[in-house]
């Protein structure tokens, strides 16, 4: 499943038991004890989120917008400097 169809990934408790869930469910490792894991879990998934999906996907086509300009730009001073015309 890609992570930015994931939805909401967060912490959840079942009666003692301590563990985090997302689209695909509820998971619990460490048996529901490891709550320390269970936060380092949910925070990276997190961060995966925003750098793979839809959040990440816009900053990448973004930068590339930037570059694509940049290149126009030195595309144009070439062309001006071989007196080119543009069409």
């Amino acid at each position: 499943m890609p992570y930015g169809e994931l939805g909401h990934v967060g912490k959840s408790n079942c009666c003692c038991c301590v563990g985090f869930s997302s689209a695909f469910g509820p998971v619990t490792p460490g048996c529901g004890c490891e709550e320390a894991l269970v936060m380092e879990i949910v925070e990276d998934m997190k961060q995966r989120q925003q750098g793979r999906g839809d959040q990440g996907q816009i900053q990448r086509q973004e930068a590339m917008m930037e570059e694509i300009e940049t290149i126009n730009t030195k595309l144009d001073a070439i062309m001006d400097h071989l007196k080119m015309e543009r069409s």
